[in-house]
């Protein structure tokens, strides 16, 4: 990805106290070098040799390594803000409210996907930098989310829509959608302009939609528990969900691990042979958890539910695992994209498995004529994910779930289906 001459003036005033051509070649392979490999894989030596200076030159433009990382993820969030920002203002006021939305909607999948690798960077690696690293790149997300939020409102005024509160939980939903696919888009496999136009309407559609009373789903089944073994074994296995959920992948340590399970580091050794080998037994806990739980859900509603309903019991069961029944769930959300290429090959036969379980409604529903037409089931599929797994990132325990499963069965329900269920599925005797 090469990045644009008007980012690169952008850069030069974020470092104009510096001599701007070797801190932006810097910048430049620091922001490439996180978007490929993440905060985990980042090593000085390799940006050094990728920005053509000497290891120990960088620390004459940046303190230290979480500087220079800091850097990029604000600028990444800053510089994607002032392009949308500019784009509508460029745009004019006469550009219906709606259609600005949509703007926003293109220009945050163009900028994210096309131009800017510091952009990539900042949404990939939001989850694992430490509080300290992350609170400029939060300042910029706050005015980011609010311009989300007055174009939402403009919309929705322009419409004679009624003022609704949880709509500002869509518009989080929708931004997860649009930076989820920084983790699974590639150019020579899908149109990015199919990928924008798929956006555009779950945003029109989902955002803006007829209000409704979301299809009621099963209650939620318990999640399953860790295989029976060792009393320690399933404590590190337990702690090592928890750190992960907490700290990411990067910075999830043996020594913290050994200090939530009370063992000495050593004896997870016994257990486990690396500490890869730990964090992938506790994804793959933390997928069959997820499956589980879904499947679950799917099973509890009558035979002649029709895929709304499905897709809405799948979405009530997804969040309800992820943020209230289970530690490993949430630790593969928060990780999947971060690990290395061995841990997320070891977990793609049972990943594919929970994409089947998305998919085969999505597919029935386009073959029913209920899916919206002009969706994909794949690319669809993979927004919903996005939004679905983003929602650890920015969810406070303030939101109650429930008030958040509605939201995102509204969004969903009227973004993909041109007649969403306004009522529950109907019992079996």
């Amino acid at each position: 990805m090469v990045t644009s001459t008007q980012e690169r003036a952008g850069i030069a005033q974020v470092v104009e106290h510096r001599p701007g051509g070797t801190a932006t070649r810097i910048l430049d392979a620091a922001a490439r070098l996180l978007a490929e490999k993440g905060y985990g894989g980042l090593r000085i030596s390799d940006v050094a040799k990728a920005a053509d200076v000497r290891p120990a030159g960088i620390y004459y433009y940046f303190a230290s390594r979480e500087v220079l990382v800091e850097e990029v993820l604000w600028f990444g969030m800053a510089r994607l803000r002032r392009h949308v920002e500019e784009t509508l203002l460029a745009a004019g006021d006469e550009v219906p409210a709606v259609d600005r939305l949509l703007l926003a909607v293109e220009m945050h999948l163009r900028y994210e996907l096309e131009i800017s690798d510091y952009t990539q960077a900042s949404i990939r690696n939001a989850g694992q930098v430490t509080p300290e690293i992350r609170e400029r790149q939060r300042q910029e997300f706050r005015a980011y989310r609010q311009l989300w939020l007055d174009l939402v409102d403009a919309a929705a005024n322009e419409g004679g829509l009624a003022p609704d509160a949880d709509r500002r939980l869509g518009v989080m939903l929708t931004i997860g959608a649009l930076n989820g696919t920084v983790e699974w888009w590639r150019p020579h496999r899908d149109d990015l302009q199919t990928v924008i136009d798929h956006a555009c309407l779950l945003v029109r559609h989902g955002l803006l939609g007829p209000a409704g009373t979301a299809p009621a789903s099963a209650a939620p089944a318990a999640p399953p528990t860790a295989p029976v073994s060792s009393e320690t074994r399933d404590r590190i296995l337990a702690a090592t969900a928890a750190t992960l959920r907490a700290r990411g992948y990067s910075k999830c340590h043996l020594s913290e691990i050994a200090e939530r399970a009370t063992v000495q580091a050593p004896a997870i050794y016994h257990y486990f042979t690396s500490r890869d080998a730990l964090i992938t037994e506790v994804l793959s806990l933390g997928q069959r958890a997820v499956g589980h739980h879904m499947r679950d859900a799917v099973e509890a509603l009558p035979a002649d539910a029709d895929p709304r309903h499905h897709v809405a019991a799948l979405t009530e069961a997804y969040l309800r695992v992820e943020l209230e029944l289970s530690d490993f769930a949430t630790a593969v959300t928060r990780n999947a994209g971060q690990v290395p290429a061995p841990i997320r090959a070891a977990l793609r036969v049972e990943g594919d498995r929970l994409h089947a379980l998305w998919h085969a409604p999505l597919e029935d529903a386009a073959a029913m004529g209920l899916l919206r037409p002009g969706l994909d089931p794949t690319i669809t599929r993979m927004l919903v994910l996005g939004a679905l797994n983003w929602v650890p990132e920015w969810w406070h325990p303030d939101v109650p779930v429930d008030r958040l499963v509605l939201a995102a069965q509204g969004l969903l329900g009227n973004g993909l289906f041109p007649s969403p269920l306004t009522t529950a599925p109907p019992r079996g005797d």
